[in-house]
């Protein structure tokens, strides 16, 4: 197991490291070698734009090695840390520190390139994690994403794991119990919802489709307390 690029506190422990795919650094790359070609095709007297895309190659491979040597993406025990910068001198930046417990669900996509390169171990993709609170964060041509999202699943699951054994032994508060079982948080004034209300107990709003005629939360065709359709 690779030394984690950030601090850890006492009980975290690393579950997967990795780091923007080196793809990100073709495209300067291409336009610097065009440039030169450029350069050396022109003949003398005639305008050229070859140095001033060979300027710009640099510039855009420079921003683009930063991207790569600085950007880190983390699974740890307890949380998804990702932290990324696009484009020159860092004008584009990112940054991602979700608790475990606050991720409801992530999925991954790939290019065609970057399905091929999956073949040998060598693939890229976008990785997108949705939490409770934040939305969707997409993170852009992570190296081996498959198994980014795999160390996410997995931490999710030691931390169910974990809340359920508290609950056997009472040691579980309220909210590890909400959480364990489903359940989430209000979007409007952040209170605990258990997974079968239909409102917030705190203010009221609504966080699920509702019986018409029992009030009950419905997640099915049918209510499953009365049985009414769920129109």
């Amino acid at each position: 197991m690779s030394q984690s690029r950030i601090p850890l506190s006492k009980d975290e422990h690393l579950l997967f490291q990795t780091s923007p795919h080196w793809i990100i650094l073709v495209p300067s790359g291409l336009l610097a070698l065009w440039s030169i070609v450029s350069m050396a095709t022109t003949k003398r007297g005639e305008l050229s734009f070859g140095p001033f895309e060979f300027i710009l190659a640099c510039l855009w491979g420079l921003g683009s090695l930063i991207d790569y040597r600085t950007s880190v993406y983390i699974v740890t025990s307890h949380r998804v840390y990702a932290r990324w910068r696009h484009g020159l001198f860092w004008l584009r930046s990112g940054h991602l520190d979700m608790r475990i417990r606050q991720i409801e669900s992530s999925r991954t996509g790939t290019t065609l390139l970057g399905f091929i390169l999956g073949l040998f171990r060598r693939g890229y993709g976008t990785v997108v994690v949705h939490g409770t609170g934040t939305g969707a964060v997409g993170i852009r041509k992570v190296f081996k994403p498959m198994e980014f999202k795999q160390a996410m699943d997995e931490a999710m699951r030691q931390s169910d794991d974990g809340v359920r054994q508290a609950s056997l032994t009472g040691k579980a508060t309220t909210e590890e119990l909400v959480r364990a079982q489903g359940g989430t948080h209000c979007p409007q004034c952040g209170g605990l919802v258990p997974h079968s209300a239909a409102f917030c107990i705190t203010c009221g709003t609504a966080t699920t489709r509702a019986c018409r005629q029992c009030g009950a939360a419905v997640h099915a065709a049918f209510c499953s307390c009365c049985g009414t359709p769920n129109a």
